[in-house]
């Protein structure tokens, strides 16, 4: 018997190395979440979690529901609030790889880089910007939209060429979720109208019954949060309005600060490198259209619906959230959205620099090295802080369990009465950090919040303000707040806490004890 005549062995397939570095992160981030505090906004969420229903004051009800999974599964703690949010996050890193590996198929050219060395690229971008890197164990809205937007992209794609009934389900599923989750998700299917109405493919498949099918689907997911909304006069949605748009007033000069605040945001969030290249991948992308809209043999291929698929959501979500910061202080989360398409497109370009030596290939590797070290870096100081940050990331990630045991301390020395008293804080996200990390999870409120936090009010309104107790703690940040003399008839400085941080100290809080004017205007949750 010869050798050839030997019955073959395949070699085992190896997982690649964009699936190793999913999932070397995803597996870091599990461990993470486990040891580092929550932030205000996670405990706020979680506090959801206690209440479920279709639509908060803010947001729609995706966080809370995922958070409430995750503690059912894992229990009541940093982990359990995190761990369904840091699955979806590690998720998208390998959608953005899928996508990469469709749209190289979709578009093949020859001299272009291997799909699996482009893809590679992409992950690492992504992977190593502090936005998603450190905003990827953080139990937040933004998780779960970003993950569904992506998914939604990749369905899209997938549905150029497999047009079965079940990819046009999958496509209406993710835009549904999408927008429970955040309210941007709008968005994209906008972007995706234009696009599929801008190509000769695009317009073809609009011919077709599964756009219509996709878009009944999400309709039916979102159901439930729009009755809601209906019974709360629209409240979630007029707010995100007033958020991002703010006053349309104004001087000139404000405005142009705003929009080099909303920059410096993502500069910050992305590292100057990377941001600069994003932008110059877009500007490719958008460059790619306008070249392919000249050649009319390309019209109707799939390739080109493709290039409208990965570049005009970016170009879009970018484009409104840098016009809403001429009328709103701008927030860095908004536009995340945009960049895992834009990774996908960047990571081919660096897959092509990197072919060959020179300054485009240590660009390449200086970008993606700077923003992992600035990511690792991030990730040591929540964990371990080495500065006294004030009014930053790391400020609102500072750990809170020390000033919950100091008025859990107050609550002891009070005796039962103590024990019983409503526990109020100036903030929403004081008060829901109480709720989160005292031992009997009390119920806590903040009354006079008027922005994010106005879940509590509905909360309270719901109860009829029958809840409340005579006496109350109330933490506040302000030696001299005015409203205790709101709250209380009589009250007593009960006690201060200073806040450190790496040894300095960086705040204040006041608690105050004593009776309440109005128990029954007092609810608690």
């Amino acid at each position: 018997m010869t050798l050839s005549a030997l019955p073959s062995r395949k070699a085992p397939r190896r997982l690649s190395p964009a699936l190793w570095l999913v999932l070397g992160l995803g597996g870091f981030h599990l461990v993470y979440a486990a040891f580092v505090g929550l932030a205000g906004d996670e405990a706020y969420y979680w506090q959801w979690a206690r209440h479920l229903d279709w639509g908060y004051y803010d947001h729609p009800p995706m966080v809370a529901w995922l958070i409430a999974l995750g503690t059912q599964l894992a229990g009541h703690n940093e982990f359990g609030v995190r761990v369904v949010t840091v699955l979806l996050s590690t998720a998208i890193l390998w959608l953005v790889y899928c996508i990469s590996r469709d749209y190289s198929a979709l578009a093949p050219s020859s001299g272009e880089p291997p799909a699996a060395r482009a893809g590679l690229w992409a992950v690492a971008v992504l992977a190593a910007a502090p936005l998603f890197s450190l905003g990827g164990f953080l139990a937040t809205p933004d998780v779960p939209f970003v993950f569904f937007w992506t998914l939604a992209v990749a369905c899209t794609l997938r549905v150029l060429h497999d047009r079965r009934l079940h990819r046009w389900l999958l496509l209406g599923l993710a835009f549904g979720l999408g927008m429970q989750s955040k309210y941007p998700m709008v968005l994209l299917p906008l972007a995706l109208l234009i696009a599929f109405a801008a190509t000769v493919r695009g317009r073809t498949l609009l011919r077709s019954p599964g756009p219509y099918l996709a878009a009944s689907v999400a309709l039916l997911v979102l159901i439930p949060h729009l009755f809601w909304l209906a019974r709360h006069d629209y409240a979630a949605v007029l707010f995100q309005l007033g958020h991002g748009l703010g006053g349309a007033g104004g001087a000139t000069g404000k405005r142009l600060a705003g929009v080099a605040q909303f920059l410096a945001g993502q500069f910050g969030v992305l590292t100057p490198i990377l941001f600069v290249l994003f932008l110059g991948a877009l500007a490719g992308g958008v460059a790619a259209l306008f070249r392919r809209s000249d050649r009319a043999a390309d019209s109707g291929k799939n390739s080109e619906l493709a290039l409208w698929i990965l570049v005009l959501p970016a170009a879009l979500t970018l484009f409104l959230f840098l016009l809403a910061s001429l009328f709103a202080k701008s927030q860095t989360n908004w536009p995340a959205a945009a960049y895992p398409t834009l990774a996908v497109l960047l990571g081919l370009q660096l897959a092509r620099w990197t072919q060959r030596a020179g300054i485009r290939r240590g660009t390449a590797y200086a970008a993606v090295g700077l923003a992992a070290l600035v990511s690792a870096y991030a990730h040591l100081e929540v964990l371990y802080p080495l500065v006294p940050y004030t009014s930053s990331v790391f400020d609102k990630l500072q750990d809170k369990r020390g000033l919950a045991q100091w008025v859990e301390g107050l609550r002891m020395a009070a005796g039962v009465e103590g024990r019983q008293a409503a526990l109020l804080a100036d903030n929403y996200r004081t008060a829901s950090l109480f709720a989160f990390y005292l031992p009997d999870r009390p119920p806590t409120d903040a009354p006079f919040e008027s922005g994010s936090g106005s879940q509590y009010t509905l909360w309270r309104k719901a109860d009829d303000a029958g809840a409340a107790t005579a006496t109350a703690w109330y933490v506040t940040r302000f030696a001299n707040d005015p409203r205790v003399p709101q709250l209380f008839g009589d009250a007593r400085a009960a006690g201060v806490y200073v806040e450190q941080r790496a040894g300095v100290p960086i705040g204040t809080m006041y608690a105050w004890y004593g009776h309440l004017r109005a128990a029954n205007e007092i609810g608690t949750r």
